[in-house]
Formats: C-alpha cells, structure tokens, sequence
C-alpha cells in the first residue's frame, strides 16, 4: 500500500463515492478504481462492495481502512519530525496551516496531496484547534494561514487587533444553520423546524458555535458538541437527537440515506468559511494554498 492509495481509503470513507474522491484527487474515476483494484489484488482481499447507495467497505475493508488512518498519521508525524529535526537547515521551507473547521479536516487529504503537487519541497504542518484557539494562534504568529467558520459577525470581535498586525481575513463561502435529524423522525415531514419542535428534544452541535435560542430552558439546549461525527450519528439515530450543524457539513458528511436536513423557521446567523493570512507577507505559496481551499469549498 502506498501514500496515494492511503488518502484515496481515507476520501473514499467520507465520500463512499469514486467519483467525487476523483474530483478531491484532481484525477478520475478510472485512475481512482484502477488504484484500488490494484490494491485488493496486493492484499488478496474484497475491499469494497458497490450498491446503489454507493461504495461500502466489506468488514476486511473496515480493517484496511483502520490501517490506512494510522498510516497516513504516522506518515504525517515523520514529516513533521524531518521538519522539527532540519528547520533550521538553509533550503527547507514550512507552512503552518492551523484549522478549526470539521469539513476542512474533512478535506485536509486533498488539500496535502493538490498543495504537494505544486510544492513537493514545501512540508505542510498542520494544527487543529479549538474556535478560541485559533485566532489567539493567528495574532500571535503560530501559523501563516489558518481556516475558520464561525458565525457571521464572530471575527467584528477580532478584527481591529486583526487590522493592527496586518492580517487579512478572506470570506470563501457562506453557510446556513440547519438540524440533523434521523429520516425516521416524526420532525422529518416538516419542511422547517421551529422552536417548540426543538424546547423539548435532546440537542448536539458539529461544526459550528452553539448558539442559544433556548433562553429559559439552557439545560435542553445542548447534549453534545464534539468533533466526532460518529457519536453524532449514533445520537441522532438511537436517541432522536437534533443535530445543530452547517449545510455544508450535512451536504458533505451525513449519508442521505440515513439522515436529513431542515431549515428553521425563525432566524439563525449565517456561517462563514474564511481563511485569515499574514497580510504583509504576499507569498505565492500562501495564495496557492488559499485558492486550494477555496477550491475545495466553492467548486471552482
């Protein structure tokens, strides 16, 4: 198995689809199947099975998958031990990509592997923190570029000291607040949630800030806010959970088959992905990273 087939495994449990993990790849279908039938015949094992809902991993699969997770972790930290051991040695360059975001995490494969492509002598480091984290990370310099979604308006709070050390802020989407909910739920046939829908129904929140439209009930708000989506899952489906996340994250990370989005019926604050910079470093491999992650995330 090698580093390429690593992060196809990867996408390909978060897409369950050849096609959009070609589109991640910048390559296609063909190349993305060929890869992995390749690597069945090394293996001498079934890893897939094709339905109609998409690409599954037979049990072998799941355990292949497993592998490839600690794989592609312990590739990640050599590089970053290389970079630790020779950073001051003259020729070797480094970029600290910090990262708050679900869905960024999501894609961080693709954004390596486009990134890589274009600087192969470049090492990303990348750090994931909490929301509060990160801009304390941004104004203090422990990353050139960092990626954020947070509630519009969020960064108005940052921005003068932002201004102050010349760093800009890029706005590349905005996002809607949605709820999660099992297929199987009552609330399904609703086309919009409203507030007594939600007083009295067991919350969590995934990808975004949470945020309190339940001011005399604050116990029912939320149950859970973790950056594990499987718990997530699992809560919607055997607890009746409403999951508060983006249509972003649902559109990208939750199977159709299983579970389903609704808007609400009062209003809710838009979420914006935004990527801050070093303003007054305008380098080239500084946008080429952000025109990646605006790729990923606006489709252009």
């Amino acid at each position: 198995m090698n580093t390429n087939q690593v992060y196809l495994l990867i996408d390909l449990a978060q897409t369950h689809s050849f096609n959009q993990t070609a589109e991640r790849h910048f390559t296609t279908q063909q190349s993305v199947s060929y890869q992995m039938k390749q690597l069945e015949q090394e293996l001498k094992t079934q890893i897939f099975i094709r339905s109609k809902s998409g690409v599954e991993f037979t049990k072998q699969g799941e355990h292949i998958l497993q592998c490839a997770y600690e794989m592609e972790r312990a590739y990640r930290t050599m590089l970053e031990g290389i970079d630790a051991n020779q950073g001051n040695v003259k020729g070797i360059k480094k970029i600290k990509l910090c990262i708050s975001s679900v869905l960024l995490s999501a894609n961080m494969t693709t954004v390596i592997k486009a990134f890589n492509s274009k600087f192969p002598s470049i090492k990303l480091i990348i750090k994931e923190v909490s929301q509060n984290q990160l801009i304390d990370a941004v104004l203090s310099y422990e990353c050139d570029i960092a990626f954020w979604s947070v509630n519009k308006g969020f960064f108005d709070l940052y921005s003068k000291e932002c201004e102050s050390k010349n760093i800009e802020r890029s706005v590349i989407r905005e996002d809607s607040a949605v709820a999660v909910i099992s297929k199987d739920s009552p609330l399904a046939a609703q086309e919009k949630l409203s507030l007594g829908n939600l007083t009295h129904q067991p919350k969590s929140v995934y990808g975004m800030h949470p945020v309190d439209y339940f001011k005399k009930n604050l116990e029912s708000f939320v149950l859970y806010e973790n950056d594990n989506i499987d718990i997530h899952k699992q809560l919607i489906l055997e607890e009746e959970v409403i999951c508060f996340t983006t249509q972003m994250v649902y559109d990208q990370l939750f199977p159709k088959e299983a579970f389903v989005s609704k808007p609400f019926d009062y209003p809710t604050l838009p979420i914006e992905h935004m990527v801050l910079r070093k303003g007054s470093e305008d380098i080239k491999e500084f946008r080429a990273l952000e025109q990646i992650i605006s790729k990923i995330f606006v489709g252009k």
